[in-house]
């Protein structure tokens, strides 16, 4: 708090005094690790879930956190967002004090704390034990991994059928290093019957020299009978 003396314009006065507020949180008074929230004049330690602070040692110490909903009438004031306003300050204050009248007699109560609390990601529900947004994930990418790893195996199978359908269809060529390509030359008989006549006698004159060659051979009569018969 700085306390500033001015000048009066009252004749008879001769001095006013102004008070300018300095921040609640701007000289750190909470301890453990604990964080301060600026509220309306004045400040609170906030320990995190499942924590609340001790004002009489400075501490945080463990509680407990009972999920639930209250439903509250009134009129709502868009400044009731700004937990620097006057609103959001009464509103706390009318909050609290229902669960002081309806706990106090409780053993082992201490206070009720208004938190706002963002879950992990993945999690959510009122204690951030709901785990179905995390699932969802997991689930997603697996997915999404194994319609990639199909998408991949279709396409590389496509491809290799497609150079199997290529070589295939390849012309019968001999490839020259030059890149040019030479056919491989045909036999042309025509219509020569010498010709085929030719080749034929010289088929069957290589075969009868062949041992057995469609021979009919009878043990008894081998120097008797010895036929050959050619096609």
């Amino acid at each position: 708090m700085k306390t500033f003396f001015l000048k009066s314009a009252e004749v008879h006065a001769w001095y006013s005094t102004i008070v300018l507020l300095e921040s609640s949180c701007a000289s750190n008074p909470c301890r453990d690790n604990a964080t301060c929230v600026e509220l309306y004049l004045s400040y609170t330690c906030d320990c995190g879930f499942n924590f609340y602070y001790d004002y009489t040692d400075d501490s945080c110490k463990e509680g407990k956190s009972f999920g639930g909903e209250l439903t509250m009438k009134f009129e709502f004031d868009p400044a009731m967002m700004d937990k620097t306003s006057k609103e959001y300050k009464e509103l706390e204050e009318n909050v609290i004090n229902i669960f002081n009248k309806s706990l106090f007699s409780l053993e082992g109560y201490e206070e009720t704390k208004i938190l706002e609390v963002s879950c992990p990601f993945g999690y959510g529900g009122i204690d951030c034990n709901d785990a179905f947004q995390l699932s969802t994930v997991v689930i997603g990418v697996i997915a999404g991994v194994i319609i990639i790893s199909m998408t991949i195996g279709l396409i590389y199978t496509s491809i290799r059928l497609k150079d199997a359908k290529y070589d295939e269809g390849q012309p019968l060529v001999n490839e020259a290093k030059e890149g040019s390509s030479t056919m491989i030359p045909r036999i042309n008989m025509g219509n020569d019957p010498m010709m085929m006549n030719r080749l034929t006698t010289r088929d069957n004159d290589e075969k009868s020299d062949q041992k057995g060659w469609n021979t009919y051979d009878n043990p008894t009569m081998e120097n008797e009978y010895s036929r050959k018969r050619y096609y």
